[in-house]
């Protein structure tokens, strides 16, 4: 009996202890939780832990700030990390998580210091330090990165067996950008330990990642069996859901990809990130209002979300909103380095749908300083307007073309009523009814029509405008950029600056033809404005042709080039037969030469018979 008394109070003790003395946290299954991305669930368990007095409570700060880093909220990281270090002033993780910090914000100096005292305060002892510090090099410049590869060679020699080092390998040649030597770290990680999820689903990213560039169906297929055997070892490994919705969206299987995304956030438990993702998920398939709707049902708000809800209302035409989005996203980054190139391409969109071409060039010219490989977004503008304005004069040709035939069955069904109204009065009232069908029909066309050529004059000038601005960035400048840009303008009716460009063309390929009849037809509408009547416009373009191809031999020259020579001669010929435009100020002997270089060419040039006439009556020749 004493002895079950005395058991009992021993274990009573004992039970009491363990409230009183500090407790040592077990932070394996927080650290398990985080890597399957269920953050909100770690973090339950970390604030559970900060709830009693815990002797590695500096080491709980350092999760929840890491957490909160891979969450993007950097500040909140911060203060983990802060925390952290005045529960233990040496605490080597929160060195390490504010050196990794530094690194993100770019502060080189502070990044070395904190990352140095991490690695001096655990004095070898702990591998976590050790992946932690390697973990935040790998976000920094080569400098940084070579430091990360020779911890993680000397953690791969300490511990043989351990997958880590060669996961963390991969992410270094990822890095490096030589993604071949990053796929064969990963496949030696899992020959290390086959049962290693992450590594699957890590390989499966990088595959990914390579189809992506390569648009290889072997990558997208090595991709997925990847992620598929992740899912096989552990069906709840959420990372490997993302990864492999990824590859669905790439594929175009876009209802298994949303399979995938939907389990990913179950396995999260709804965590910001992963909300955050599948809304990314739902605008990359064009799901703009479910996106918005997503986005609006969770209660925080993040500069991620800023930016997807201001591309998404931007794609459904919601302009002053989706600037309103945007002005937010970027009054909210604390560093220019924090802005990606795609933002600024996003507000120069929204700028210039908005009509404020000058301010959208500014954000475009920002988005070409962050990735100079965009620096074809004006040529790629003035394409699209291009294409755009020919689809709009296709369409006006086409209702022309259609309106022309329901004149014509409007016309047959004139004739047929008049046949019957005396003898078939219903039947006549039949074709009567076709007849204003047809015609109410016509004019329905022509007034589309109408629409859609004046749709597509509005779009000229603004290919002409981005045209112009490719010349900034053109390397080398060629014939295209000049021939291009005058086309655009020549299109929108700016005749001065289009004949401008045509000669520049001139200048670059002076026996290209086409510039020479562009340029001629802009000073017959030049000179057809003319309210004077007194200037030939059309003089200079055509001694220019001649000046080119005059002194050819004609029967080295095409058909193109003959005509064009003959319409050139005969200008001339006007010219100098009546260069002031007043009666009787005639000058035929000024005119023969070019009417004689207009009959060698062709003796059946019919354009100038009367004025050849008129000369050789005069001359007495008739």
């Amino acid at each position: 009996m004493l002895n079950r008394v005395l058991t009992f109070c021993a274990s009573l003790l004992m039970l009491l202890g363990s409230h009183v003395a500090m407790a040592q946290a077990d932070l394996t299954q927080v650290i398990e939780f985080i890597r399957q991305e269920k953050y909100d669930e770690a973090e339950s368990i970390l604030n559970g832990y900060l709830g009693e007095k815990q002797k590695n409570a500096d080491e709980i700060y350092y999760w929840l700030g890491y957490i909160r880093i891979q969450q993007e909220a950097y500040v909140q990281a911060q203060t983990f990390f802060q925390r952290g270090l005045d529960e233990k002033a040496k605490s080597p993780l929160n060195h390490a998580g504010m050196g990794r910090l530094a690194l993100i914000e770019d502060r080189l100096f502070d990044a070395r210091e904190a990352l140095d005292k991490a690695m001096d305060y655990s004095k070898g002892k702990d591998p976590e330090v050790a992946y932690a510090v390697a973990e935040a090099l790998l976000i920094g410049g080569p400098d940084e990165r070579g430091k990360a590869k020779q911890i993680l060679y000397d953690l791969r020699d300490k511990y043989p067996d351990d997958p880590r080092p060669s996961i963390y390998l991969g992410e270094y040649y990822k890095k490096q950008g030589v993604r071949e030597l990053a796929i064969e770290e990963l496949e030696k990680a899992i020959t290390k330990d086959p049962s290693y999820v992450p590594a699957y689903a890590y390989l499966a990213e990088l595959y990914y990642e390579q189809g992506q560039e390569t648009g290889s169906s072997d990558d997208f297929r090595t991709g997925l069996e990847n992620a598929n055997k992740a899912i096989e070892l552990n069906p709840d490994y959420a990372p490997a859901y993302r990864v492999r919705g990824e590859l669905m969206l790439l594929a175009k299987e876009y209802k298994q990809a949303r399979n995938d995304y939907e389990k990913y956030v179950s396995l999260t438990d709804g965590d910001l990130k992963a909300q955050i993702r599948f809304a990314s998920f739902l605008f990359l398939t064009e799901e703009y209002q479910e996106c918005l709707d997503r986005l609006n049902a969770i209660d925080t708000t993040t500069n991620v979300m800023r930016r997807i809800r201001g591309m998404s209302l931007n794609k459904l035409g919601r302009r002053e909103e989706a600037k309103s989005a945007m002005d937010d996203y970027f009054a909210n980054v604390k560093k220019e380095e924090y802005i990606i190139w795609q933002d600024y391409e996003v507000y120069g969109n929204i700028l210039r749908e908005m009509g404020d071409l000058d301010a959208a060039d500014e954000y475009y010219q920002k988005m070409i300083l962050k990735n100079p490989e965009r620096a074809s977004v004006f040529q790629d503008l003035a394409e699209a307007y291009n294409m755009d304005a020919r689809r709009l004069e296709k369409q006006a040709s086409d209702m022309k073309k259609a309106r022309i035939e329901a004149l014509k069955e409007a016309q047959a069904a004139t004739d047929q009523y008049n046949a019957l109204r005396d003898t078939l009065p219903d039947e006549a009232k039949v074709q009567f009814d076709i007849r204003e069908a047809k015609l109410a029909e016509a004019e329905k066309l022509e007034a589309e029509a109408i629409e859609a050529e004046a749709a597509a004059l509005r779009l000229y000038p603004l290919e002409a405008h981005y045209r112009q601005k490719a010349l900034d960035y053109a390397e080398p400048i060629g014939l295209s950029h000049y021939y291009d840009l005058a086309k655009a303008q020549y299109n929108a009716e700016m005749w001065e600056e289009a004949d401008k460009n045509f000669q520049e063309v001139h200048g670059l390929k002076a026996d290209y033809l086409p510039p020479y009849s562009y340029r001629l037809r802009i000073a017959n509408f030049m000179e057809n404005a003319d309210t004077t009547g007194m200037d030939w416009f059309v003089l200079k373009p055509a001694q220019d042709i001649v000046d080119v191809w005059g002194g050819m031999d004609p029967n080295t020259i095409g058909n193109s080039e003959k005509g064009a020579l003959l319409i050139a001669y005969e200008i001339l010929a006007n010219y100098y037969f009546n260069p002031t435009g007043e009666d009787g100020n005639y000058h035929c002997e000024e005119a023969k030469p070019y009417l004689e270089k207009i009959f060698a060419l062709d003796p059946n040039y019919s354009r100038v018979n009367q004025l050849a006439d008129y000369c050789e009556v005069s001359a007495g020749r008739k």
